[in-house]
């Protein structure tokens, strides 16, 4: 069994050369208790037990978004590359600021998504949307919507 940086990278790879357009989605982790208890008081939401996922969707939506360098560093930020999706891990993990992001749209629908962000060289953004079931059955998840780099000053 390959480990989750060697899935995701695999999984990158997939999402740039899948033309069935196929979906595969890929578990980083379990939300346990103690890290449930950390997004609870940063957020109020609840999220114990949720897994955190990455599809090859959201690799592509990603890309398109913040994967060009010349389009970013207009906006003083850094392309988004392969390691940085590898890097997902250990960010999502130890985060150093957590928050809560919600938007109502003009159908009514109410998208709450969990922004985690952690200085390294740079500042590293990631959206997590929440998606939560009813079926039994279901797993209720927090998978990737979008990340970006911010330059530090």
């Amino acid at each position: 069994m390959m480990d989750i940086k060697s899935q995701i990278e695999a999984l990158y790879d997939f999402a740039l050369d899948n033309p069935q357009n196929e979906y595969k989605i890929i578990d980083i982790f379990r939300i346990e208790a103690d890290f449930a208890l950390k997004i609870q008081a940063a957020t109020g939401i609840e999220v114990n037990g949720f897994i955190v996922s990455i599809d090859n969707y959201s690799i592509i939506h990603t890309l398109l978004r913040h994967g060009n360098p010349a389009k970013e560093a207009k906006h003083g930020q850094i392309a988004i590359t392969k390691s940085d999706f590898i890097r997902l891990v250990d960010l999502l993990n130890a985060p150093d600021t957590i928050r809560l992001d919600i938007k109502t749209y003009k159908n009514g629908v109410v998208k709450e998504t969990l922004i985690f962000s952690k200085e390294y060289e740079h500042y590293y953004v990631v959206a997590k949307e929440i998606r939560r079931v009813s079926k039994k059955g279901k797993t209720n998840r927090l998978i990737l919507q979008t990340m970006y780099i911010r330059k530090k000053a």
